[in-house]
Order: structure tokens, then C-alpha cells, then sequence
């Protein structure tokens, strides 16, 4: 691939709403696109320095371990939900996609698309308790009849 295509391409990665990684076999970060840096806090330098497992909850990380060594083995991945951990130590909710990274049929790495779904999350939250206050009123309704 030529400088230009190259460019093109971080342009192209730039310009997603989503979080936009790659990392090699190891877990070492090898690529975050602009919104990655942003709304994780880190510089591109800063990234490049650490694994991709740091970004995912502690209580999850396990739980990623295991699917990362899946997708090492060429299974496919599928869409998978983590807490991801800011720079500052707040958590957020996202749904991951990722994919194999080959060169010459040999696995060389990884690359995703973390979306973070925050406004979902709090929507199924609002739902939730809306339509436990329903349940209430309506099982208040009927006893009270």
C-alpha cells in the first residue's frame, strides 16, 4: 500500500463515530483511530505503549482473555459487550466487533470497532423502571378492586 492509500485509509478510520483498534498476537496496541484517543484520554504514543486488555474492566478481563484466545485460534468473533476504562478510571459500556488480521493465511493480529452504548444502556434502564412502575399500579389496580 502506497502513502496515499495509507493516508486515505487513517482518513477513512478517523471519520468513524466508533472506536477503531488493532493490535498484534501479543495484545500490544498497533493502531487506534482519533475518536479511540479521545474518548479513552490517551495520546497516540501513550496507546501504542499499551495492551489492549488494559482498556477492559478488571472484572471482565478474564472473560476477554479467553475470547481473545478464541479469535487467536481463528474462531470467529462475534459482537461482545465490555466496560471499557477511560484514562481517568471511569467506565462506559460498549459493544465490541472484531476481526483476524492475516498475512500469507498466517494470523498476525486483530482488528475492532468498539461503540460505546451508553444512551442505549440508560434507555434500558429508563424502560426498565418504567415498566416496573406499570407492573405496580397495575397489580395496585387489581387488589384494590
Amino acid at each position: 500500500m502506497d502513502d496515499m492509500q495509507i493516508n486515505q485509509n487513517n482518513e477513512i478510520m478517523d471519520s468513524l463515530p466508533g472506536m477503531v483498534f488493532e493490535f498484534d498476537t501479543s495484545g500490544r496496541l498497533t493502531y487506534a483511530n482519533r475518536q479511540a484517543l479521545q474518548i479513552l484520554g490517551y495520546s497516540y504514543d501513550e496507546i501504542l505503549t499499551m495492551n489492549a486488555l488494559q482498556f477492559i474492566s478488571t472484572e471482565e478481563r478474564e472473560r476477554a482473555v479467553r475470547g481473545i484466545s478464541r479469535l487467536s485460534k481463528g474462531t470467529e468473533y462475534r459482537s461482545v459487550a465490555y466496560n471499557f476504562v477511560k484514562k481517568d478510571g471511569t467506565t462506559f459500556p460498549v459493544h465490541v466487533y472484531i476481526n483476524n488480521i492475516y498475512k500469507d493465511e498466517h494470523i498476525i493480529g486483530a482488528r475492532g470497532l468498539a461503540v460505546d452504548i451508553t444512551a442505549v444502556t440508560m434507555a434500558e434502564s429508563l424502560l426498565n423502571q418504567a415498566k416496573n412502575q406499570n407492573d405496580a399500579l397495575v397489580r395496585q389496580t387489581v387488589y384494590t378492586t
